[in-house]
């Protein structure tokens, strides 16, 4: 099943919430997991929402929010507003120049703050870029959606550039192996999601939603994009030994061991790994 992208009904949302203070970086996580059964049923209420996780940036002072969701995204969050207003009210007052609250009665200045501060992706894949979350559900029978998914986890690696010259150097080479990016991961077939999210000029992210564990992606990315990743960390500060075909257990220790800590993975589907998904599809 070959991806095609641009033709996706599925989009990415990347998102770096700068925290006031260490102590209110702490009453945003009490805030997110005290309410994580209201946040689950919003989002399974809403239904077009495929993956969703908050991961700590820095040393306690940004938060970061990656998911893949359906569909339009001012159309989607404004729905979404509407049954976790309040929630959104307690996270943004710890945001640095947050948006105007409460977002129920500025609904369209919160999410145009919202549209003017999330990042964009590079080399965004999925592996079954036609299907949006109902009709996975439709196709296959499984369970409703939810946190730690059994089937499934996260990577999210931070990747500190060696200079802004290096930064154009890192994009440019990750828009030239895009085709072979997009090709080794559907080999790979575990990966449901995958990009790369520029932070300014000074860092990228990796991050993607697979099946399996994250040393069997990590020897899957050594043996089918070994090259792509040597390329990569030569303009990475930090990094394992290269070339990563020749130092697959330094390398898979060095993507185990700089994964960022998530709360909680939300998946619409946790017990469906890609094979399943495809399979619906080819069936």
């Amino acid at each position: 099943m070959r991806t095609r992208p641009v033709d996706s009904v599925q989009s990415p949302l990347n998102l770096i919430l700068p925290i006031k203070s260490w102590l209110q970086f702490k009453e945003s996580s009490a805030a997110i997991h005290f309410r994580e059964e209201q946040i689950i049923a919003s989002r399974e209420a809403v239904g077009n929402m495929h993956f969703a996780r908050y991961v700590e940036l820095g040393d306690h002072n940004h938060l970061g929010y990656f998911a893949v969701f359906d569909g339009e995204f001012r159309s989607y969050f404004s729905e979404f507003i509407n049954y976790v207003g309040p929630v959104f009210d307690v996270l943004f007052q710890h945001v640095v120049d947050g948006p105007p609250l409460p977002c129920a009665r500025n609904r369209e200045p919160f999410i145009d703050w919202i549209v003017a501060h999330k990042l964009e992706s590079i080399a965004f894949y999925t592996a079954y870029p036609t299907l949006h979350v109902k009709e996975i559900k439709a196709r296959i029978d499984t369970r409703g959606g939810g946190a730690d998914a059994w089937e499934q986890s996260h990577l999210t690696l931070l990747l500190p550039v060696k200079s802004p010259n290096h930064f154009v150097a890192l994009r440019q080479l990750l828009t030239q192996f895009l085709p072979q990016l997009h090709a080794a991961l559907d080999t790979i077939g575990t990966v449901h999601f995958f990009r790369f999210v520029p932070f300014g000029t000074h860092a990228v992210a990796l991050v993607a939603e697979h099946d399996d564990s994250q040393e069997k992606l990590a020897q899957d990315f050594s043996t089918h994009l070994g090259s792509v990743f040597n390329e990569i960390f030569e303009n990475v500060m930090d990094g394992p030994p290269t070339p990563v075909q020749e130092n697959m257990r330094a390398f898979t220790h060095w993507i185990v061991s700089h994964n960022l800590e998530g709360w909680t993975l939300y998946s619409a589907y946790p017990t469906l790994d890609v094979k399943k998904i495809r399979s619906s599809v080819a069936g």
